[in-house]
C-alpha cells in the first residue's frame, strides 16, 4: 500500500499545485510537472505545463461525465492569469500538503518532461492511497506537439486514477463513431474488473449493460435473434449491477427502456417508478416514462410526466412545446396556449414555436 506520509516532503518542497474532484468521487492532488530549461525559455514553465495537463484531465472528465447528470462533478475554475496562479501556489501548496497529511487525498500525481535526443518524453506517476499499484504514464512527442502529448497523457492518467472514467470517455467517442462493438471501452472494462475492488464493479456492469443495449438499438447489421441476445445480455449485466448497488439510478432506467422495447409495459412501469423514487428530479426518467405511456395511448398519464419534466427543467422550450401538444390533444387549448407562449418567450426566434403559438391563437 502506498505510504502517503512519504510524499509530504516533496509536496512541501513544491510538488502539489491544486486538487481536482472527479466524477467517481476521487480527490486528486496534481504535482508540478518539471520541464527542461529549453521549454522554460519558450514560455512553458512547470506551472504552465501543470495547469495545461490539469485542464486536459478536467476536460476529459467533463466529457466522460456529461451523460451522468445525476452525479455531481466539481470543476475548478482556474481563470486566473499565470501570474496570479503562481501567487496562489503557496497557499494551495499548504492546503494540499495538510490534506494529504491527514489522508484526505486518495490520488497523488507527479512527473516531468525530459528531452530524449530530438523528442520530448512526458513521464507521469499516479499513486493511490488504496492498495493499488503505481500507474506509470509515458508519452513521446516532438517539441511542437506538446498539446497533443498532454491530451494523450491526460487520458492515460485518468486510466490510472480510475479506468471507469476513461471507459465512459471512450464509450461516448465510440458511440458517436457508430462503433457498436466498443473495443476500447471493453478493454478498459476488462482492466477495471481485473484490477479494481469488487465492491466497485457495479458501475462497470452498468456501463457494459448499456453498451449491449445501445448495440441492440442501433446496430442495423444484427438479425432479430442477435438483437434479442444483445438485449438479454444487457439485462443480465444491469441486474448484476443492481445486485451490488440496488440504489444505482441508471440500471433502473436502462431496464425500463429494454422492457419498453419488448412491450413489457408493467415491468417498464415498475422500473421507471423506482428510478423516479431514487431521483425525483432526473429529467430523463420523466421523458422516457412519458414516451412509454404514449406508446400505449395513455395520454393523460404521459401528460403528468411531462409536467414533472417541465418543473425539473423550466427553461427548456422544447419540453414546453411537447407539453403544449399534449394539452391540445386532451382538449385544453388554454393550457396549450400558455405553454406555447412560454416556449416562444424562451426562444423567440424558433419558427416551430411561433407557428404553434399562432395556430393555437387562430383556433381561439
Amino acid at each position: 500500500m502506498m505510504d502517503f506520509g512519504l510524499l509530504i516532503a516533496p509536496l512541501m518542497a513544491g510538488a502539489a499545485v491544486f486538487t481536482l474532484a472527479l466524477l467517481t468521487g476521487e480527490d486528486v492532488a496534481i504535482g508540478r510537472i518539471t520541464v527542461p530549461d529549453a521549454l522554460e525559455s519558450r514560455g512553458y514553465s512547470d506551472v504552465v505545463i501543470t495547469r495545461q495537463i490539469s485542464d486536459h484531465i478536467r476536460d476529459v472528465n467533463y466529457f466522460a461525465s456529461s451523460e451522468v447528470a445525476s452525479l455531481h462533478v466539481e470543476h475548478d475554475k482556474l481563470e486566473q492569469t499565470v501570474g496570479a496562479f503562481e501567487q496562489f501556489f503557496e497557499i494551495q501548496l499548504l492546503i494540499t500538503g495538510t490534506r494529504n497529511l491527514l489522508g484526505l487525498i486518495p490520488v497523488y500525481i507527479d512527473g516531468e518532461l525530459t528531452e530524449d535526443e530530438e523528442d520530448l518524453v512526458m513521464t507521469v506517476r499516479v499513486y493511490h492511497q488504496e492498495d493499488l499499484p503505481m500507474h506509470l504514464v509515458k508519452v513521446r512527442g516532438e517539441p511542437d506537439q506538446i498539446d497533443s502529448m498532454l491530451r494523450t497523457a491526460a487520458i492515460d492518467i485518468l486510466t490510472g486514477i480510475n479506468p471507469y472514467i476513461t471507459a465512459l470517455y471512450f464509450r461516448r467517442e465510440e458511440q458517436a463513431a457508430g462503433n457498436w462493438d466498443f473495443p476500447e471501452t471493453r478493454r478498459l472494462a476488462e482492466h477495471f474488473l481485473s484490477e479494481w475492488p469488487v465492491e466497485q464493479h457495479f458501475r462497470m456492469y452498468a456501463l457494459l449493460g448499456r453498451m449491449h443495449m445501445l448495440k441492440a438499438e442501433h446496430d442495423l447489421t444484427l438479425s432479430d435473434a442477435e438483437r434479442a441476445a444483445e438485449y438479454e445480455r444487457a439485462e443480465e449485466l444491469l441486474r448484476g449491477a443492481l445486485l451490488q448497488e440496488p440504489n444505482f439510478l441508471f440500471p433502473h432506467i436502462n431496464l425500463a427502456v429494454i422492457h419498453t422495447s419488448r412491450g413489457e409495459y408493467e415491468l417498464a412501469e415498475a422500473a421507471f417508478k423506482r428510478a423516479a423514487e431514487l431521483n425525483p428530479r432526473y429529467r430523463t426518467t420523466r421523458e422516457l416514462w412519458a414516451q412509454m405511456l404514449l406508446e400505449q395511448g395513455k395520454t393523460h398519464e404521459a401528460l403528468a410526466q411531462y409536467v414533472a419534466a417541465v418543473e425539473i427543467d423550466r427553461e427548456d422550450p422544447e419540453l414546453r412545446y411537447r407539453l403544449a401538444k399534449l394539452y391540445r390533444e386532451i382538449g385544453r387549448p388554454d393550457l396549450a396556449s400558455e405553454q406555447m407562449a412560454r416556449a416562444v418567450k424562451l426562444r423567440p426566434g424558433e419558427r416551430k414555436y411561433l407557428q404553434g403559438w399562432r395556430a393555437l391563437a387562430a383556433a381561439g
